[in-house]
This record gives structure tokens, sequence and C-alpha cells, in this order.
């Protein structure tokens, strides 16, 4: 998948199928369109790797976690 240089510890799709979030190791999170995996957005907002991500139902908020400390 372009964007991805990392390695994906988890992802969740879109209730819908036209959206999938990963996260990563280096607690980058990173949306994309399903269909032709193009990168629509990148935030890096945890300080270790992302250990869960979820796209609400509506596609309008990312949920994220880590075990970072």
């Amino acid at each position: 998948m372009a964007g991805i240089d990392t390695e994906v510890i988890c992802f969740g799709l879109s209730q819908d199928g036209a959206l999938i979030v990963v996260g990563d190791g280096t607690g980058e999170i990173k949306l994309f369109t399903y269909g032709e995996c193009r990168l629509i957005h990148i935030e890096n907002l945890h300080a270790g790797p992302v250990s869960a991500v979820k796209i609400s139902p509506d596609n309008t908020v990312i949920l994220s976690a880590d075990t970072y400390g």
C-alpha cells in the first residue's frame, strides 16, 4: 500500500467499506481510501506504537489507542 513505510500494527475499515485507517509502530495514524489505496490524511498523535484504531459509523471520527507508558 502506498504511503506505508513502517510496520502496520493495527487497522480498521469503515462500515461503508470506503476508508481504511492504519496505526503503525511510530505512532502515526494514516487514513486511506479503500478502493484506490489513496492516502488522504496523516496524524502523529502517539509517542509509541498505535495498538488500536477504529472509524466511527459516520466516518467523521477516528479513535486510536497506544500502550506507551
